[in-house]
Parts: C-alpha cells; structure tokens; sequence
C-alpha cells in the first residue's frame, strides 16, 4: 500500500514522502517486535516476577512503538494536508496501524489482568491449604463453620461437626521418625478426604495430628454414620503402627457434635462440644467414636 497499488477498495496512489514512509516502515517494524515480546513474556509470565528485565524490556517496547506511532500520525497528517490526491491511501494506512497497536495494547491489557487473577487465586487457596497434607487448613474451618453456621441459623437447619484425632501418634513419630509421620498424616487425610459424599461437606486439618469435619443439613446420627465408614476405611487402609496401644494400626478417636442453632448459641459452642466428645472418646480408650450431649 505503501508503493500503491490496486486492491478490491480501488486505487492506491504511492506514498511519496520518503521521511513519512521510512516512519510507517519503523512503526510495522516495532509492532512485529511487540508480537515477539507479546509471545516471550507471556512464555515466561509464570515463572518471574515482575520487575525483572523481561518485564522492562517489554515496557520499553510498548513506548518505542507509541512514540514512533506518535510521530508517524504527525507526520501523515501534514502529508494529507499537502497531498489531497493520496488521501485515502494515508487514512487506511493511519487506521491499520491505529487498529494494529490497539490490539496489541488490549492483548497486553488482557494477559496482566489474568496474570494479576491468577495470582490472587494462588494465594487465595494457599492461604487456605495445608502445606502438607493438601486439604484445606484451620482458617478455612473456621471461615466455612462460620458462613454454614449462619446458613443453618437462618434456615432453622441442623449442622454437625467433628473432631478426629490420630491415636497414639507422638509414639508413632518418636518409633519411626518425623518424615514416616508426615506421610502418615497424609495418607489419613487422603481416606477423611475420600469418604466425603456432598460438595458441602468439608474436611480440614485442625491441627498437628488432628482433624475437623463440618457436615452441613446433617444431625448427629447423620455424622456418626459418616464417621463409622472413616473408621472402616482406615482399617481397610491398614497403616502399621508399631508403638499403638488399641491396634497395630492407625486408628482415630472421633468427638461428634450436632445441632439445630439458635440466636443464643455460637459455632464456637460447637466446637467446644465436638471437642470435649473427643476427649472423652480417648479418655475411654480411644479406637472410638462419642457424641455430645445435646443438651
């Protein structure tokens, strides 16, 4: 288009102006180089952060090709006012490279903006996982017992939580090392995680050895059930405890808490429940399962 020439649009007179076609030149030359950074950044756009020199090589691009667009859309318009006859062929010129820039900008625009969600989501669920065993953490029991606590308030609907706890597994750390322990959670976690039967219910990692359950819509024989088949499921999954004074297997003692709240009750009153059925779970020998009392 630059040398003119004929297309389905008509005829297009040559661009004579040696100085406004070498900017045109330059500026198609920058957006090629927009395109290869494009592609280069967006390669590495997972594994950098920001700052680095990729990041300001490409800034340095989008602001050599504005600049030189600038001053090719100056140097056009004089050209347009002095030369009437090649009017058309400029202003498509003008609008492919406008049209060319823009598109590149959005698509910057568009690849920082999922960067940027991304990284949120990242960190979102990394600040609600735990590290080790992959299922989600105390905060995030506690931020999901606190919005299903007020779900069942509102709709006068039962919710039940549990409180597990590994027996005996000090004993098993200090027989088999820190690292068997660790597998040891994670394999536990693994059969909680697999016996959960409903999107809503939700299994998290309490702390050190133990763990928590929140079964929304379910009363405490609802949650028993559920815990009866995780103690079937550990036996089945056999993990050998040398040092265990119930089994020579991992085993869990289990505190169940239910009920129907109340304006007068808190979720911290749950757990409280949850927590003293647990301990008299393994005050009673452990391997076991106790319910609070509703009262």
């Amino acid at each position: 288009m630059l040398y003119g020439g004929q297309n389905s649009e008509g005829t297009y007179l040559p661009l004579e102006d040696t100085s406004s076609r070498t900017k045109i030149l330059i500026v198609l030359e920058e957006i090629v180089n927009i395109q290869k950074q494009i592609n280069l950044h967006l390669s590495e756009i997972d594994r950098a952060p920001t700052g680095r020199p990729l990041d300001q090589s490409f800034n340095r691009t989008f602001e050599n090709a504005f600049k030189e667009a600038d001053e090719v859309e100056n140097a056009l318009l004089l050209y347009l006012a002095s030369e009437r006859n090649s009017q058309k062929a400029t202003d498509y010129i003008i609008l492919i490279i406008s049209v060319l820039l823009y598109m590149f900008v959005i698509l910057y625009t568009v690849s920082q903006r999922n960067r940027e969600l991304s990284l949120i989501k990242k960190l979102g669920k990394m600040a609600t996982q735990d590290k080790l065993t992959g299922i989600p953490n105390r905060r995030f029991f506690d931020d999901t017992l606190a919005n299903e606590w007020t779900h069942a308030l509102r709709g006068k609907t039962p919710i039940s939580i549990v409180l597990c706890d590994i027996d005996f597994f000090k004993k098993y750390n200090d027989a088999l090392g820190h690292q068997a322990g660790d597998d040891c959670l994670k394999q536990v976690a693994d059969v909680m995680n697999g016996i959960l039967q409903r999107p809503i219910d939700n299994v998290a990692r309490y702390g050190g050895e133990e763990f928590a359950f929140i079964f929304p819509f379910t009363d405490a024989d609802g949650a028993k059930i559920r815990i009866d088949v995780l103690q079937r499921a550990l036996k089945k999954q056999a993990i050998p405890h040398p040092e265990s004074e119930v089994s020579d297997y991992i085993t869990i003692s289990a505190g169940v808490a239910s009920v129907i709240p109340d304006a007068t009750q808190s979720y911290i009153d749950l757990i409280t429940k949850a927590d003293q059925a647990l301990y008299f779970a393994k005050d009673k020998g452990r391997d076991q399962t106790v319910m609070a009392s509703s009262a």
